[in-house]
């Protein structure tokens, strides 16, 4: 997963959970400096390894590990799985879905490319 942290309108920092997860990394972030979070594959977000660093920016997402903190980044997510095969919603990090369309709907409007097989046969 990527986390994109906008400083502002033309400058951005790209991070990866990875990396944000390692030792002190999050202290090296002035929450108050930053304007939005996206994050990719946003159906890890509720995930505690994700909630920890997600909550370093955004008091509003419960994490004990951050106490005292009053910040309040903007977080948004795209995900194209809106579920998890754990049962954690989503709604721990995101207040609404504001686009949704379902892949049964996107194919019926022609969203995917049909897809077509092709094999080789060889013989020694």
């Amino acid at each position: 997963m990527a986390l994109f942290l906008f400083r502002s309108l033309v400058c951005s920092t790209v991070a990866t959970y990875q990396t944000l997860a390692q030792g002190n990394r999050l202290n090296k972030f002035d929450p108050s400096r930053l304007k939005a979070i996206i994050v990719d594959e946003a159906h890890h977000a509720t995930a505690p390894s994700y909630l920890r660093i997600l909550s370093y920016f955004n008091s509003d997402i419960a994490s004990t590990n951050h106490k005292g903190r009053r910040d309040t980044v903007p977080i948004v997510g795209f995900s194209a799985t809106f579920s998890r095969h754990d049962g954690l919603a989503l709604g721990k990090v995101f207040q609404e879905i504001v686009y949704h369309q379902d892949f049964l709907e996107m194919i019926s409007d022609k969203w995917y490319v049909s897809q077509s097989q092709l094999s080789y046969s060889h013989s020694y």
